[in-house]
């Protein structure tokens, strides 16, 4: 079996700003990589994983929160949500905090799950 997803370290700097201004993450829980890992690794199975790191950049927060759309992970399971205000609030300081555009910094991982013989 073979999977690749972002890990729970992926978009400190949305959690980082949401924080210094009081506002929800809005982020859908993500896997811890070495739990994960741990707990495949119970059965008669051997697990290979890499990690990496990787970042994108976007105009604006909008088009962020587009990318996501059409990439199919913008459904929220955590029923939290900003407020247009607060999306606004959100942009404009990610994009002074970071020169003018927002940088995505993204963790992910690539498990290999096979029966050990």
């Amino acid at each position: 079996m073979l999977m690749s997803f972002p890990g729970s370290e992926s978009y400190p700097q949305w959690k980082k700003y949401c924080l210094e201004l009081g506002l929800p993450f809005t982020v859908n829980p993500l896997p811890d990589v070495e739990q994960l890992v741990i707990n495949l690794s119970t059965g008669p199975v051997k697990v290979d994983f890499y990690e990496d790191q990787s970042s994108e950049q976007f105009e604006n927060l909008f088009t962020f929160f587009r990318h996501m759309k059409n990439t199919g992970t913008s459904t929220s399971f955590t029923g939290k949500k900003l407020t247009p205000k607060q999306l606004k609030l959100l942009n404009n300081y990610w994009l002074q905090q970071n020169g003018g555009r927002i940088v995505v910094h993204y963790h992910t991982a690539f498990i290999a799950v096979k029966k050990d013989l």
